[in-house]
């Protein structure tokens, strides 16, 4: 019988270890996921050119962290992320349903550009080193490289890795997410006027210079009074409609609310 007891706890250990390692093995993913702060506004009549802004939201991380020591992410002697840096956070699950992911995955705002060779010559590559803390005990246990389209906006998907820890354990601390230094902005612009109609059209629109619109809805809708229009959750009103030009009167800035990109084809630039 205590042979029977032996052999059977001996299995139930073999068994946890299968499990463990087979939840390892799948490996999870993180997304950019991001939170509008509202902007600033006033009443006061704004006139408009084509690519203006007439409201711009700061997008803040779901986390944020700062390194406390520095991460060597790589082979070379310049493959540094540096004690200070700051690090955004990703969420696990899904673009359409973010959840909070078991290991804590952190990316660089910055990027760096290599060269990669193709079948029709040489391109431009933009890259940003990620760090991940699986267990999310306040130490890095790995380096994965994101690639990254030359946005204001990081746009990011990272494998979270299931093999071997690779990195010796440099150390972070939390932040709140106000602090966050290089927030992106994103926001409603005037897409100039319509030819056929003569209507102002609104896009929701990222970048910096020329605005990028946003997938999904680009128009705006109308409000509840006459003159007003919707998008993105805010309200302006139409005051005076010109040759090139528009004059709006904002009524509600973009509320808080969950933001994020999915790129699903090249890279715009």
């Amino acid at each position: 019988m205590n042979a029977l007891k032996m052999f059977c706890a001996a299995l139930c250990v073999i068994c946890s270890q299968c499990l463990t390692q087979a939840a390892h093995a799948k490996s999870e993913t993180a997304v950019s996921t991001w939170i509008v702060e509202p902007p600033q506004i006033t009443s006061e009549p704004i006139t408009l050119t084509k690519g203006d802004f007439l409201q711009r939201a700061r997008l803040l991380p779901i986390g944020l962290i700062e390194l406390t020591a520095d991460a060597h992410v790589g082979p070379n002697v310049d493959d540094v992320i540096r004690a200070g840096e700051q690090l955004f956070e990703l969420a696990g699950g899904t673009m359409y349903r973010p959840s909070r992911s078991s290991a804590g995955v952190f990316c660089q705002v910055r990027t760096f550009d290599t060269e990669s060779k193709g079948l029709i010559g040489k391109t431009i590559v933009s890259y940003r080193h990620c760090l991940v803390d699986r267990e999310r005990d306040g130490q890095i246990d790995d380096a994965v490289l994101a690639f990254s389209c030359p946005y204001d906006i990081p746009i990011v998907g990272v494998k979270v890795p299931s093999g071997p820890p690779t990195l010796a354990g440099p150390t972070y601390r939390r932040l709140s997410i106000k602090e966050f230094r290089d927030g992106p902005m994103v926001g409603i612009a005037f897409g100039g006027i319509a030819l056929l109609d003569g209507d102002p059209r609104f896009i929701r629109a990222f970048g910096s210079g020329n605005p990028i619109p946003l997938f999904g809805e680009k128009h705006s809708r109308s409000g509840d009074d006459p003159g007003q229009r919707t998008s993105f959750g805010a309200a302006f009103t139409i005051l005076r409609v010109e040759e090139q030009t528009v004059t709006i009167r904002n009524d509600r800035p973009i509320p808080v609310q969950p933001f994020g990109i999915i790129r699903t084809g090249p890279c715009k630039r």
